[in-house]
C-alpha cells in the first residue's frame, strides 16, 4: 500500500474519532423476501433466481422466520440494517405487519429498503420505520443504465424528497464499473437528499452474472475513507463477505471480534458467545420453534458475515 493511501486512512480514522466512540458492530440485513419482479440488476443474485419463480408468493418469508431473525439480532446484540425485499413482493399492508412485529420484537423502529415507496405508503409505514433506503447502486447516470435497467435513478430521488420526518439512506456498490471520477456525483447525492446514512457493499460476484471479481481492498477503502473524510458524521456502514459460509469455522468470527479491538474499538454483541442465545423463555410461542432451529443451524456453522458499521 501507497503512502497517499496510508495518509488517507489515517486522515479518516481521525475524522471518526472527532465525532464517534470508538465503537463498531456487527449488523445484518433481514431478507424477507427472494424475489423481484424488477430482477434485471446485472450483479444481483434476485436476477439469476426470477425466471425460476412460477409463483412470487412462494418466495416470501413466513413471518415466524422473519421473528426469530429480528429476536436473535436483538439477544446477540446484532443491529438491523434495513428489511428487505425485491419489488412487487409485498403490499402496504404486508409490509405494514412485518414491520409492526420486527418493531416490537426488536424494541426499536426499522429501516426499510424495498424499492421505492410513496409518500401515502410511508405516511402508512410511519409508526413502526425510522428511515427508508434507496438501493442507488451506482452513482455514474451511464453505468446505472447498464447496470439497472430497469431500476432509473430518479424515482429513488423523489422518494428522498417525500420521504420528510425519515431518516434517509443510499446503498452503493464498489466495483460495477466506476471510477473516482465518480465520488463527487456521489458527494452531491448525499448532500442535496439529506442522506444521514450510506451503505457501501463491496462487489460479490455471483454466479449467472457477468461478474467475476470484486474490487481490492484498497479500492474499496478508498470510497469509505474518502467520504468519511468529506461527511464527518455520516454513518456509514461497510457490508464483507466470506464464500462459502457454511464452511467457515468459527476462527472467521473470532478474527472479526479481534480486528475490532486492534482498530481501538469495542465490539458491541458478539459473534462468538453462544450462551447469549442459550436462554430463549422470553421468546414467543409463534416463533420459538423457529428460533431453535436457527441457533442449532449457528451451531453447527460456528460463523456468521453480515456488515460492520463505522
Amino acid at each position: 500500500m501507497d503512502e497517499e493511501f496510508n495518509m488517507l486512512i489515517e486522515q479518516a480514522s481521525e475524522v471518526y474519532q472527532k465525532n464517534f466512540p470508538m465503537e463498531t458492530a456487527f449488523k445484518r440485513a433481514i431478507f424477507i423476501s427472494w424475489y423481484c419482479a424488477v430482477g434485471d440488476c446485472d450483479f444481483c443474485f434476485m436476477s439469476t433466481q426470477k425466471h425460476k419463480i412460477a409463483d412470487p408468493k412462494m418466495a416470501k418469508r413466513s413471518l415466524q422466520s422473519i421473528l426469530a431473525e429480528a429476536y436473535l439480532c436483538k439477544k446477540l446484540g446484532w443491529k438491523i440494517d434495513f428489511l428487505s425485499a425485491g419489488y412487487g413482493v409485498y403490499n402496504t399492508n404486508e409490509l405494514l405487519e412485518i414491520c409492526k412485529r420486527v418493531s416490537e420484537v426488536y424494541g426499536e423502529k426499522v429501516w426499510l429498503n424495498v424499492g421505492v415507496l410513496g409518500r401515502g405508503q410511508m405516511e402508512e409505514l410511519r409508526p413502526y420505520v425510522k428511515g427508508i433506503t434507496g438501493a442507488i447502486e451506482t452513482v455514474n447516470r451511464d453505468l446505472h443504465k447498464v447496470v439497472c435497467p430497469s431500476k432509473p435513478i430518479g424515482p429513488y430521488l423523489q422518494m428522498f424528497n417525500d420521504a420528510k420526518g425519515f431518516e434517509k439512506s443510499i446503498t452503493i456498490i464498489i466495483g460495477l464499473g466506476e471510477t473516482f471520477d465518480d465520488l463527487e456525483e456521489l458527494f452531491n447525492m448525499i448532500e442535496s437528499n439529506k442522506i444521514s446514512r450510506i451503505n457501501f457493499y463491496a462487489l460479490n460476484p455471483v454466479s449467472g452474472t457477468r461478474y467475476s471479481k470484486g474490487p481490492s481492498s484498497e479500492y474499496y477503502a478508498k470510497w469509505i475513507a474518502s467520504t468519511r473524510i468529506r461527511f464527518p458524521q455520516i454513518e456509514i456502514v461497510a457490508g464483507t463477505w466470506v464464500d462459502r459460509v457454511g464452511e467457515v469455522s468459527l476462527e472467521f468470527a473470532k478474527v472479526i471480534e479481534e480486528e475490532a479491538k486492534n482498530a481501538g474499538r469495542v465490539f458491541k454483541g458478539t459473534l462468538t458467545n453462544m450462551s447469549y442465545v442459550q436462554d430463549v423463555k422470553d421468546a414467543l410461542d409463534e416463533f420459538k420453534p423457529k428460533v431453535l432451529e436457527y441457533i442449532s443451524t449457528m451451531t453447527k456453522k460456528k460463523g456468521s458475515v453480515g456488515d460492520i458499521s463505522d
